[in-house]
Formats: structure tokens, sequence, C-alpha cells
């Protein structure tokens, strides 16, 4: 649910495979996810579409997507989500059937990891603030559920510091329009 974008500080999208000598390639790194078993995990920039299928980082506020697998669970990292989802969504039209909406993207500035725990409680705190601002209603008074994913130390390492906010229906129940000002 994150960000899913790259966005530089003064809010445009920045591109994150362009190579110091303007040659684009592709920013694939591999990364330890477990020191003790060596396990390794590839982090890809790479935001091809791929059979109407889009990279879950390719998502921006405001776009509806559905799981191609199973959801994710509400507050996962993002190595969680890729786990239990994979790495792409179906991105459909708002005004079509849909799981979920993206509602808010989060970039952290590099600085050494902060934690699991650190990360996650200031991602859930963004979230819910920001549920309000864009559904128009408290996360404890809507018809809505917030999930969120947030960048674990793997990916926080390769320069990937983004988290992101999404929403879904409570009810399991699938979304048609946007919820933007909704106020449900």
């Amino acid at each position: 649910m994150v960000v899913y974008r790259y966005v530089t500080p003064d809010g445009e999208t920045a591109d994150p495979v362009e190579a110091s000598d303007d040659r684009e390639t592709p920013d694939t790194t591999e990364a330890p996810d477990d020191p003790g078993t060596g396990n390794q995990t590839t982090v890809s920039n790479d935001f091809t579409v791929h059979d109407g299928l889009i990279p879950i980082q390719a998502l921006r506020v405001g776009d509806c997507f559905t799981n191609v697998s199973q959801a994710p669970p509400p507050a996962a990292s993002i190595s969680e989500t890729l786990a239990t989802s994979g790495p792409t969504v179906s991105r459909v039209p708002c005004d079509q059937p849909h799981e979920r909406e993206l509602y808010h993207g989060i970039e952290f500035p590099a600085g050494p990891y902060p934690g699991d725990e650190q990360l996650q409680a200031e991602v859930s705190d963004q979230c819910s603030v920001e549920f309000q601002n864009y559904v128009g209603v408290a996360p404890a008074e809507s018809a809505l559920i917030v999930s969120y994913i947030w960048p674990d130390r793997t990916y926080w390492q390769q320069g990937i510091r983004l988290a992101g906010c999404a929403l879904h229906n409570a009810s399991g129940l699938e979304l048609t329009g946007s919820m933007r000002s909704s106020q449900r």
C-alpha cells in the first residue's frame, strides 16, 4: 500500500531507474532477509505492467485495486505483504467493483533503520489521520477499514522507504466508486 511510487521532497515523481550516465537500467538488488540463514529477497523497482497487473509500488493515491491472490494482513511489512499477496495487483477504475483504494503514501527520509515497531506506529498514526482527511470521517466511525504496509529492514537498506495506506470495506464486500469524501 504504499507507497508505491518514488516522490521527491518537492512532490514530483522521481524515476527510480535512472543511471548516473543518463542510461535507464533496472534497479534490482539482492539483500539478506535473514542474516542467520542468508535467504535473499530480490528488491526491484520494475514498474512494468504485465498482463493487466501492476507492481504494488506503481500504485498512486486514489488508485483502486484488487489483490490477485489473498489479501495481505491489515498491517504488514513490505516483505510480509509480498509473501502473502505477491508483488502485483489488478488496478481497476474506481467506478468498477474493487477491494481496496490507496489513500495515502508516505516517504521516510534517509537515515538509520528505526525498527519495525517504530515504523509501524508512525505509519499507523499517519494512516489514521489521513483516512479522516480522505474519507471525511474518523476510522472508528467508518464502515471502512484501514490497512497499511511499511518498509522493513531489507527494503530500507535498499533505499525503499515508502509506506502506504489503503482502505477496504469492513463487511468484506467489494467497493464501487471512490471513497474520497464519501463519509462512509
